[in-house]
């Protein structure tokens, strides 16, 4: 017989969990992961993909004990990662490069982002009666654990972005806290330098960080802490940058400036409807746009909507607004380097969406405060507007959840395309223009492919013990 436990501060006996319910809620929750777990270890492919042949030198250095830190630290392609570098040689370093050891990391870093917005939603809804939040982990699972990210599932470079949104995520929720200590504080810094060298848009989240020890209710008991935030954010930008190179222009950048205008103005909300439209295709981009500047209006309309709600109020909602923030700020960086060279339609890339998932988490949880608020107000008056709410709610959530399943078929399609590659080199194709799906750059694949042979790493790392 399923036990009854009345939920935390409810005195309604409708706010009930029981055994079926919990059990129900836990294998919602653990489906995406689930359905993650099978589609990464069954489409997965174990060889270099893209980037990572371009990290082969830096491998072949590491293995001959000939690696320097500048080199280990050098941006690639606009971003020092010298986080996800130092996983995944370490890594190598003992496995002579599984992808799929590196493909797990990803998994167990995005669970850990799933435990941390777990904790802070829990917080966030424990003053309120109704505020089931734990009704809320099937869909934060389902964001978080989202297929629209398959690329960066399938690649082990994938940790880069990854680690990047857990630290940044981290560091928020530890300084959006009240009554911030010093080893907060000191915690979310490490964490931030750990952002900002796993991907270039961690820089963002030392102003962030700023902005929440300076502003609110404890900014007259923060103004020191701020002062120094604000001193060591200078520094790490000023140390980032320093002898910075970034990522190299295609001649299809260098248009006129009303053109660069339109499509930085496109790119921005394209980028932030990746979540629930990801589908890279042209015809289908608009769809993006729409979704990011839906998805816009929700988060400053409803922000600045709660912010004068006494019931809720600045301190429950800065997390969020700082996470959101981070999401539309990555949009507007990204812009500057991409939307002039690519078009607004590289704005849906898969790899972006695991930004904009901060955007998408805050404007629901934005939609589920405004319904409580909404139903503790006058009844007769707040009934239409907490239907219209939870109307507007229902249709974030299908959607988000058709964009994902809309992507199961990018899982098996990389599988086949990389598997044909790969399946080709080890027959011994030496026309490398038939693997641009695998290295775009076959005047490179040669020197690239004689590394990995000589330090018998990924398809050759069995050809060491059988010599």
């Amino acid at each position: 017989m399923p036990t009854v436990v009345p939920v935390r501060g409810s005195d309604d006996p409708k706010v009930v969990r029981t055994g079926g319910i919990d059990r129900r809620i836990a294998i919602l929750t653990l489906l995406p992961l689930a359905v993650l777990v099978v589609l990464v270890f069954t489409c997965g492919v174990d060889i270099p993909f893209y980037d990572a042949w371009d990290f082969l030198p830096i491998i072949d250095k590491s293995l001959h004990h000939t690696l320097t830190f500048a080199e280990l630290a050098d941006a690639d392609n606009g971003h020092r990662i010298l986080m996800p570098r130092l996983i995944r040689l370490t890594l190598i370093h003992f496995n002579g490069w599984n992808i799929f050891h590196e493909l797990l990391v990803n998994i167990v870093v995005e669970v850990g982002l799933f435990l941390v917005l777990a904790w802070q939603i829990r917080r966030t809804f424990s003053s309120f009666p109704r505020g089931r939040w734990i009704y809320a982990l099937p869909v934060l699972s389902m964001i978080v654990f989202s297929l629209t990210q398959w690329l960066s599932w399938l690649d082990g470079g994938g940790i880069a972005i990854f680690l990047n949104v857990f630290a940044v995520v981290a560091g928020i929720v530890l300084l959006a806290q009240p009554n911030v200590r010093a080893w907060q504080v000191g915690v979310a810094a490490v964490l931030g330098l750990c952002a900002a060298y796993s991907f270039a848009n961690g820089l963002l989240f030392w102003w962030i960080g700023l902005g929440l020890l300076a502003v609110g209710p404890d900014r007259k008991r923060m103004r020191g802490w701020a002062a120094a935030w604000g001193i060591l954010s200078l520094a790490v930008w000023v140390g980032y940058l320093q002898g910075y190179r970034g990522a190299a222009s295609a001649p299809g950048s260098h248009t006129n400036a009303a053109v660069r205008l339109a499509k930085y103005i496109a790119y921005v909300p394209t980028y932030l409807g990746g979540l629930p439209a990801a589908i890279q295709k042209p015809p289908l981009a608009p769809l993006g746009l729409v979704a990011g500047l839906c998805g816009l209006v929700i988060f400053v309309g409803l922000g600045w909507r709660l912010l004068r709600n006494n019931r809720v109020g600045y301190r429950a909602i800065a997390p969020y607004l700082a996470l959101g923030s981070y999401s539309i700020a990555s949009a507007l960086l990204t812009a500057v380097a991409r939307s002039s060279e690519f078009g607004y339609t590289q704005a849906l890339a898969s790899r972006y969406t695991t930004i904009t998932m901060l955007l998408w988490i805050s404007n629901l949880v934005f939609l589920r405060l405004s319904m409580e608020a909404a139903t503790d107000s006058t009844p007769g008056l707040a009934k239409p507007t907490a239907q219209n709410l939870r109307r507007c709610y229902n249709v974030v959530v299908t959607v988000l959840l058709l964009g994902t399943l809309a992507n199961v078929y990018s899982f098996y399609h990389f599988h086949r395309r990389l598997g044909e590659c790969r399946d080709r080199l080890i027959a011994g194709e030496t026309d490398y223009t038939k693997l641009t799906f695998m290295f775009p750059y076959p005047e490179r694949f040669q020197e690239r492919l004689d590394l990995l042979k000589k330090d018998h790493l990924s398809i050759y790392r069995d050809t060491q013990s059988a010599k």
